[in-house]
């Protein structure tokens, strides 16, 4: 007879179960002699932490125009899988602010490589040709 949620022969998690919510077939499979089989399902998926994966990233352009400009570069660059991945992209006080929430880390990782592949792109390209352009 197995029981507990893991494996002893007494319950260890503290509910009482009545007689018709244990499980008894007829099938080849059921043993009668042993008695009755009670069966523990429960979701392990973080102890009631969300399953999304997420990330932020906050780069200090000390100008708001430099910040501005990465930005409007960087928007334009849409998600690949939007279903599973989604970006905010925000500028404050010369700070530009990105969050990240994919449904799985191995999206987030690739989003996120991508993403700053692109951004330190557009801050190269910043740096170097756009002194002018920035005040």
């Amino acid at each position: 007879m197995l029981i507990g949620l893991t494996g002893t022969d007494q319950r260890n998690d503290g509910i009482s179960c009545a007689a018709d919510e244990r499980i008894s077939t007829d099938s080849e499979f059921h043993r009668h002699d042993e008695g009755p089989v009670e069966v523990c399902a429960f979701n392990n998926r973080g102890l009631g932490q969300s399953s999304v994966a997420d990330n932020d990233l906050e780069v200090d352009f000390q100008l708001e125009e430099k910040a501005l400009m990465v930005h409007r570069a960087l928007a334009v660059d849409k998600e690949l899988q939007p279903d599973k991945v989604r970006r905010e992209i925000a500028v404050s006080a010369g700070k530009l602010s990105v969050h990240f929430e994919a449904v799985e880390a191995r999206f987030l990782r690739a989003s996120y490589s991508a993403f700053m592949d692109v951004l330190t792109l557009a801050t190269k390209t910043i740096e170097e040709f756009g002194q002018g352009m920035v005040s």
